[in-house]
């Protein structure tokens, strides 16, 4: 509430300035008094680094309009566990104007700029709150590249950066926060590329571990949870009858639903892509079930977020399986050519459109539709979509 307030009077200075109305010099003091009151209590790293912009602003316009200076300043060094979470707030956004060849100190000072628009918690700040922040710097920067090796289908090279954190983080005791989320990161990682190389035992174990780490920690993003929680989900198909893997995925997906609305306010890409990859497994379940109704409508779902979100591999991968479940082959195939002729070299390289090119995955779409299945193994020598090499046996070592 007290950000709320925040922003509504911010919301009312700005609309008396933009009519011509004058704020004077007392209510903007008063305001800015009110910020530094308040700053202590914003635990939201988002709603902290807002709140902080605002506060620079008035202190500005106060100066440029009334010529007085607004000389209290907000606490160059909060708590450290205010700095962490902003740190996590911004990892987990994906900093990446951040090259790996520029002076450390200079990393620091675009950090510092980015957590606080003072650029007030320069690097001494931070030592004195953290004497590891650069090793995890380093380690930040390794899962970066190894999320950016993944996406490219580089999975040997991915696999050694994920693995090198993970190893690291996992034989270290008490770790923190920030350690917390690089490790659950790693193993995600290391997770998915066992998934796409369908080692679902290994992806499985790697998944629960990821997910058992963040449990150790508050102030993770809940988006994070959830989308550890679908992978296990996903993955438990070897072990579960499919009855029982359809109900463990339609269980989560309804408590992700009832969450939805605040998650969209976290991260609105993230939470609708992992709508979009709940209403693909569902979708498939239930054509295991040949319950093709609610097959058709989660698969349509999915390719309707897929469209609203322009990913194009996963409209693909919804399609590949809504062609199927609909049983128009002649149609849906049509459809399936002219997408994978509008693909660019990055996303014909996709690991999980790759990863359908294997000989396990072609199984299971001919298991269900030989037609279709003979068509797409066709489609992806035409467009040479090759499966994932076998590469690295990802063992349960390391977690």
């Amino acid at each position: 509430m007290l950000y709320q307030a925040i922003l509504l009077k911010n919301h009312r200075f700005d609309n008396a300035l933009v009519s011509s109305e004058s704020v004077s010099s007392n209510n903007i003091i008063a305001f800015l008094d009110r910020i530094k009151w308040c700053i202590g209590y914003i635990s939201d790293p988002d709603e902290f680094r807002n709140t902080c912009v605002i506060f620079r602003k008035w202190k500005s316009l106060l100066s440029e309009l009334h010529d007085q200076y607004y000389s209290p300043m907000i606490d160059s060094v909060p708590h450290k566990q205010k700095v962490e979470s902003a740190l996590i707030y911004l990892y987990t956004n994906k900093i990446t104007d951040l090259d790996t060849d520029v002076e450390q100190s200079s990393k620091m000072a675009l950090l510092s700029s980015k957590i606080d628009p003072y650029g007030k918690y320069f690097e001494e700040s931070f030592k004195a709150l953290d004497s590891d922040f650069y090793s995890k710097y380093a380690a930040m920067k390794s899962l970066q590249i190894a999320t950016s090796l993944f996406k490219k289908s580089n999975l040997d090279e991915s696999y050694g950066e994920f693995y090198k954190t993970a190893e690291c983080l996992t034989q270290k005791d008490n770790l923190n926060a920030i350690e917390g989320y690089f490790c659950s990161w790693a193993l995600h990682g290391l997770g998915n590329i066992a998934y796409v190389r369908n080692q679902y035992d290994s992806a499985n174990h790697l998944f629960r571990e990821s997910l058992r780490i963040k449990g150790e920690f508050d102030g993770l993003p809940e988006i994070l949870n959830y989308l550890t929680k679908a992978k296990i989900a996903v993955t438990n198909i070897t072990e579960y009858s499919t009855k029982r893997w359809n109900n463990e995925l339609e269980n989560i997906y309804l408590y992700f639903k009832d969450d939805q609305e605040r998650l969209l306010g976290q991260n609105p890409d993230l939470t609708h892509n992992l709508e979009m990859d709940f209403c693909l497994h569902i979708g498939k379940s239930y054509a295991y079930l040949d319950d093709y109704l609610k097959a058709i409508d989660y698969l349509y779902k999915g390719i309707q977020l897929s469209q609203q979100l322009k990913n194009k591999v996963g409209e693909f991968r919804c399609r590949i399986f809504y062609s199927i479940v609909k049983g128009d082959v002649d149609e849906e195939y049509s459809v399936l050519d002219k997408q994978l002729s509008q693909f660019d070299a990055c996303e014909l390289s996709n690991p999980y459109l790759r990863k359908m090119a294997n000989h396990i995955d072609i199984a299971e779409i001919e298991t269900l539709s030989p037609n279709l299945g003979a068509r797409v193994k066709f489609l992806f020598e035409k467009y040479k979509i090759k499966p994932l090499a076998d590469g690295i046996l990802i063992n349960n070592a390391v977690a």
